[in-house]
């Protein structure tokens, strides 16, 4: 069957590994002595993890998100595909507009609303990465 829970799990079955090999090098590098220290002063283990991981996994998550978003605006097919036409996403709604209605005009300015979106993800990327390496 096609609709949004299809494109919902089709993409999600695409997307996650790139979530999960974004975020695994930086948990990895996290010492344990951490998370051993906050047991030890009384944390238990979703405290430890809200107060001591999370924080220091942020930037493999935030990599993680802005790739997977990006990738998600490619994978119009995807989309196209699963969704048997029921569901409109940007990236789908680009392609029709180039190939079903021919008008090259909306779809032109719609894949530059979506490039500055992209790019915006970007800069805020690398805003946060720079303060980082800075601190």
């Amino acid at each position: 069957s096609t609709g949004p829970f299809a494109v919902y799990v089709g993409m999600i079955q695409v997307l996650i590994p790139f979530m999960v090999l974004s975020i695994a090098p930086v948990i990895q590098r996290i010492d344990p002595t951490l998370e051993e220290a906050a047991a030890v002063i009384g944390a238990g283990r979703l405290v430890s993890f809200l107060n001591v991981t999370l924080p220091l996994s942020r930037e493999g998550i935030l990599t993680g998100c802005i790739l997977v978003f990006m990738m998600a605006n490619g994978s119009f097919v995807t989309q196209l595909l699963l969704g048997g036409g029921k569901m409109t996403t940007m990236p789908v709604l680009i392609f029709q507009q180039f190939s079903v209605t021919q008008d090259t005009a909306f779809a032109g300015a719609m894949g530059n609303t979506l490039l500055v979106l992209c790019l915006a993800c970007l800069a805020i990327q690398f805003a946060l990465v720079s303060r980082r390496t800075r601190q």
